[in-house]
């Protein structure tokens, strides 16, 4: 099972999605879009910030290496665009959807920190 979003917050999260897919590497746009509405079922929702030694690969439905990568935790999962609208379960997410899962190192990062808006604007 996965995040309870009602029907119409899986339809914004699902647009979110296509709007920007894996493969866009515009994770910080998309998480952002996820964490306005992750708020409205859980107001302790927030952003992941994902790095690694070096390049780290998805296991499937993304770029070929990426330095960074930020989701959105809610209700105990991850959601971004290589899970899907329901999420995965955070216990098991760097496992199931990356290579090198223990190089892999997580951190809360704040909507308003000047790295996102960076990252956005393409620095």
């Amino acid at each position: 099972m996965g995040v309870r979003w009602t029907e119409a917050q899986a339809e914004r999260v699902g647009e979110a999605m296509r709007e920007f897919p894996a493969e866009s590497g515009r994770c910080v746009e998309l998480a952002r879009v996820i964490l306005l509405v992750a708020q409205e079922r859980e107001a302790a929702a927030e952003l992941r910030k994902l790095t690694a030694k070096g390049w780290y690969m998805p296991t499937h439905n993304g770029p070929s290496d990426w330095v960074f990568h930020v989701t959105t935790q809610a209700e105990a999962h991850w959601i971004d665009a290589l899970t899907g609208v329901p999420g995965h379960p955070m216990a098991t997410y760097k496992e199931s959807l990356f290579m090198y899962p223990e190089t892999i190192h997580d951190r809360k990062i704040e909507p308003e920190d000047p790295w996102l808006s960076l990252v956005q604007r393409g620095y």
